[in-house]
């Protein structure tokens, strides 16, 4: 439960940062930077946790959006294979 609320409270730090700063890179990273060099050991290892959960969450969102291109082209070709098919039927 510890690390659960110590892992909350560094989302909430970091989402208070960001909200704060004008959210142009060139001024969250000193900003970033700055927390992350006060940090102690097990912050670094929540920080470094709620890191791999933004990538983790990134690259899912990537990998639902790739099916779904994906699905929508095998449904296209589907259909244009079935209309080929109904104007050029087996003889």
């Amino acid at each position: 439960m510890k690390d659960f609320q110590i892992q909350a409270k560094a989302s909430m730090v970091f989402v208070m940062k960001t909200s704060v700063a004008s959210g142009k890179p060139e001024e969250l990273r000193p900003i970033l930077h700055g927390k992350i060099e006060q940090m102690d050991a097990q912050g670094l290892a929540v920080m470094h946790r709620v890191l791999l959960q933004l990538e983790a969450e990134d690259l899912s969102a990537n990998i639902t959006s790739d099916l779904s291109k994906e699905k929508d082209l095998v449904e296209r070709v589907a259909k244009a294979v079935n209309e080929f098919r109904k104007s050029h039927p087996y003889q």
